[in-house]
């Protein structure tokens, strides 16, 4: 189902989610039976993928749905332990 949504587009022109019209149209040129299940998830999919790549744009924390995030555990403890650190030493004494 990925691998169709992917041929397809992930989304339309213009950045709107593709629709059933395309799907048809894929699995027509390409003689696919698609189950009403596989249609929907495509569709959904698109919508989905659309509506996170707009976020993105408007949150820069927040990344595009077509970006890979490598996962650093060594990077992330270390900022951690700083962190705490800092928090630590800028607390009151009692």
């Amino acid at each position: 189902m990925a691998d169709c949504w992917n041929e397809i587009g992930r989304s339309g022109k213009e950045r709107s989610p593709i629709d059933y019209t395309d799907v048809l149209n894929y699995s027509k040129a390409l003689k696919l039976e698609l189950s009403p299940f596989e249609c929907r998830c495509i569709v959904r999919m698109s919508r989905e993928y659309v509506t996170e790549v707009y976020l993105s744009e408007k949150d820069i924390n927040r990344p595009a749905p077509y970006q890979s995030e490598e996962f650093d555990g060594a990077l992330v403890g270390a900022n951690l332990s700083k962190a705490l650190k800092s928090m630590l030493s800028k607390a009151p004494s009692t």
